[in-house]
């Protein structure tokens, strides 16, 4: 018994809709920041807004830069654990500087990392 393929069919695709609004223009022109490259293994990356208002309404210190480091704290947080606090306190300026350039650096609001 022979068997012929059959002809594959699909259904005809639809154009989507076209995306109209401030909205998609701004996902445009706010070009995404690449990672914050701490070490060859330890990568930062940008804070979304969700992160942002947990951070702002995390208490100073270790919370509130947790929040800011995402899923990178704990490495950090291993790294700097028998360094000075002044590079700690740099690292986290560089960082904010890198995500929030032109803020001033001293943003965040752990005292332990503006100083």
């Amino acid at each position: 018994m022979s068997t012929t393929p059959r002809a594959r069919t699909s259904a005809p695709k639809e154009a989507s809709a076209p995306k109209v609004g401030r909205y998609y223009e701004l996902k445009e022109e706010v070009a995404p920041i690449p990672d914050y490259v701490l070490t060859e293994k330890i990568r930062i990356k940008e804070p979304t807004r969700e992160q942002m208002q947990a951070f702002w309404k995390a208490p100073a210190g270790e919370e509130s830069d947790r929040v800011l480091l995402g899923d990178a704290a704990d490495a950090v947080f291993a790294l700097y654990a028998k360094l000075p606090q002044r590079q700690y306190n740099a690292m986290t300026r560089d960082i904010w500087n890198h995500f929030f350039p032109g803020t001033g650096g001293d943003e965040g609001k752990s005292e332990e990392s503006s100083n």
